[in-house]
């Protein structure tokens, strides 16, 4: 069984590790990716932080949007990543993107050449 559930307001999780004789600190908080979430996103930036990953499910690659039906589920994500790294708050942010969801592509896929 498969189910997939969207995020609807955020989920937090820390993370504690040790390098050496240092304590590393993470702190994730994972907020829904649909366009009715996006607005609050804002909420969670703070001066303190020091960087964003941005997860993109690469199996949705041909997959439509659940708002329009039309913009392909990538090109949206892409496109939001490439808005956010422009926003001037995130200039000397660490900023990466981090692909998940790898081989469910026959699970996912309507149109199975792997292109875009």
């Amino acid at each position: 069984i498969q189910v997939r559930i969207r995020t609807a307001g955020y989920v937090e999780e820390m993370f504690v590790t040790r390098t050496h004789d240092t304590e590393v600190r993470f702190h994730f908080i994972d907020v829904g990716g649909q366009r009715s979430e996006r607005r609050k996103w804002m909420k969670f930036v703070k001066e303190d932080l020091d960087g964003v990953v941005f997860v993109i499910g690469i199996s949705d690659y041909d997959l439509k949007c659940f708002e329009d039906n039309k913009t392909k589920r990538l090109d949206e994500a892409l496109t939001m990543f490439e808005a956010l790294a422009k926003e001037k708050f995130f200039d000397g942010k660490a900023l990466a993107v981090l692909f998940n969801k790898f081989g469910k592509e026959i699970i996912t896929c309507s149109s199975p050449p792997l292109f875009f």
